[in-house]
């Protein structure tokens, strides 16, 4: 039997709470900053001074309902003391005030600790990097697209968006083309860009997906990357009565008939149907191309298929006539109803004619054409001809030094207008006034003219000239503009 004396008592008595604290677990979390930038990574660090279990086994799933977890580094030893720790990112899903929840290992409990997520700027101009996203939620159907869209706008013109498509067992992606549109908002240009996935769950039951990041490059440098929420859905099976060659969203059909005006008998034409649908294109192409049955009108030949939802029907009208198209039966599953819908489409209608009605109306088109140029020439000749007249009227009032030779002119006019050359004064203001009834001052004028000319008194045959000269420079403007151009020239 072994009796430990007074001192050693007294010594295991000052080190058995050190033995105590030794053995107790020690864990605990630090961050490298406690504010970063929405899109950038939060570096955690979590330490033990245990060796065992791994840091591994942490259950982190606490920390998806506010960050996206990234470990790219491996459980490391302490280098001395013992223990380990674990170096892991954060990317959060939202800017704003957040907090890290408490974790669990080997029954030591961490702090909560509170970070800032400080919203997206742009490096270079510090504005604002505004993002959004469309993710959806609750109970879809088996075989249902559900389009998940995000939106990116920033005043960077050189900034480039990129992203990954997702992969999980039973759900089938599809990325969205890149769109990038250019709107502006208070005299500063923004960038928007849209992108992401058409997702098509082919099982029943619940899923969760964690969706790929959203990507800004800069000069080849990743500066921000944005997580979007994560994808719980709860997925039911279709209906019992839904054929499985059922497409699933609205469906319509676009059809381009030939642009002719006359379809020829005999010949081959096509028509280009394009299906627009939410499933995924090429679902139900067959079902809507077996509605163009070939008749004694309408000869149909083989389909091609030009895209995953864009075909090209060969057509031959074997009739002359009106050649309506079938109206086609669009029939597909409405998953916000969960029922049937089907409706009709009108495909249109075409004009077909022989080859010989087409060259008989094309000689019919020509001889109206010449036929046109005929009257349109003389109507040219008369017009031509009337300016002729005009113009020798208008010489002979500028020239004239006695009544006679206005009156000459005033015949000349008569010509022009297809009256008889051999008027009297008073006839030719009966014509003039049948045509012109505006020319009050005309009459007065042509009576001082016949008083001029007869010697029965003397007037102003200069007035008299230019008054004359008005009723040219009135049917001809031309002449005034010609008259005007020769003054300023000389």
């Amino acid at each position: 039997m072994v009796i430990f004396g007074p001192r050693v008592l007294l010594l295991l008595a000052m080190l058995l709470p050190a033995l105590r604290v030794a053995a107790s677990p020690v864990f605990d979390l630090a961050l490298q900053q406690g504010s970063v930038e929405y899109g950038r990574p939060l570096r955690l660090t979590l330490r033990s001074n245990r060796e065992q279990p791994s840091l591994e086994t942490v259950d982190l799933s606490r920390l998806d309902r506010d960050f996206v977890v990234d470990t790219p580094a491996e459980v490391m030893e302490e280098g001395s003391g013992g223990g380990q720790y674990w170096r892991i990112r954060l990317y959060a899903r939202r800017p704003g005030k957040l907090m890290i929840p408490s974790l669990t290992f080997s029954g030591a409990r961490s702090a909560p600790v509170a970070v800032e997520i400080r919203p997206a700027r742009n490096p270079e101009t510090h504005s604002r990097i505004r993002v959004s996203s469309e993710v959806p939620e609750g109970a879809v159907w088996v075989k249902q697209p559900l389009r998940v869209v995000l939106h990116i706008e920033t005043d960077d013109p050189y900034a480039n968006v990129e992203t990954e498509n997702p992969w999980q067992a039973h759900i089938e992606t599809r990325m969205l083309p890149l769109r990038k549109s250019q709107a502006a908002a208070s005299g500063k240009g923004w960038f928007i860009f849209e992108t992401g996935w058409i997702l098509t769950p082919s099982r029943a039951g619940p899923v969760s997906l964690q969706l790929p990041p959203v990507k800004i490059r800069k000069d080849g440098v990743i500066t921000h990357r944005f997580y979007p929420p994560r994808l719980r859905l709860q997925v039911r099976a279709l209906p019992s009565f839904i054929p499985p060659t059922m497409p699933l969203g609205k469906q319509s059909v676009e059809v381009s008939v030939p642009g002719n005006t006359f379809l020829m008998k005999g010949r081959t034409y096509a028509l280009t149907l394009k299906i627009h649908t939410e499933a995924r294109p090429g679902r139900k192409p067959v079902e809507i191309l077996r509605q163009f049955p070939s008749t004694p009108e309408v000869r149909y030949l083989a389909p091609q298929k030009l895209s995953a939802s864009v075909y090209r029907l060969p057509f031959v009208p074997q009739s002359m006539g009106r050649l309506d198209l079938p109206d086609l039966r669009v029939q597909f599953f409405d998953p916000t109803t969960g029922k049937i819908h089907t409706g009709q489409q009108a495909a249109g209608s075409l004009w077909v004619i022989s080859s010989w009605i087409r060259y008989a109306l094309l000689v019919g088109l020509l001889v109206l054409v010449l036929l046109m140029l005929k009257a349109g020439y003389r109507w040219m000749q008369r017009k031509y001809r009337r300016f002729v007249r005009y113009r020798q009227a208008l010489q002979i009032f500028q020239q004239a030094r006695h009544p006679a030779m206005l009156k000459s002119g005033l015949m000349e006019i008569a010509r022009a207008e297809l009256w008889s050359a051999n008027l009297t004064l008073k006839e030719w203001n009966t014509c003039w006034r049948q045509r012109f009834s505006h020319f009050s001052w005309l009459e007065e004028a042509l009576q001082l003219l016949q008083a001029l000319h007869y010697g029965q008194q003397a007037g102003d045959l200069y007035g008299l000239r230019q008054q004359l000269q008005e009723i040219c420079y009135w049917r001809q403007p031309l002449l005034r503009v010609l008259d005007s151009i020769k003054r300023s020239g000389s």
